[in-house]
């Protein structure tokens, strides 16, 4: 029974560990941001290298003006889609 419980749990956080995230970016918010619609990451490059964003994983780009960034996507296959507004209303 103790086997079980315990496959269960590593199932679950298999599970977990595999889930495709949504973090938002939006250059008006103050950095850093937590990088959710409410608290989005102040810039790309920053998004991109918290150890939290991983390959699979969706940013959502709010329209605004941006510092020049040199943005090295850090070997993660994530998709980069411009919302067009901001990611807070």
């Amino acid at each position: 029974m103790k086997h079980l419980a315990r496959t269960g749990l590593l199932s679950l956080a298999l599970t977990a560990t595999a889930a495709q995230t949504t973090w938002y970016v939006d250059a008006s918010n103050a950095a850093p941001g937590s990088g959710t619609q409410n608290d989005p990451y102040a810039s790309l490059t920053f998004a991109l290298a918290q150890p939290t964003t991983a390959s699979g994983d969706t940013i959502l780009v709010a329209a605004g003006a941006y510092a020049n960034e040199r943005v090295d996507f850090l070997g993660k296959d994530v998709a980069v889609i411009g919302a067009g507004r901001p990611a807070r209303s």
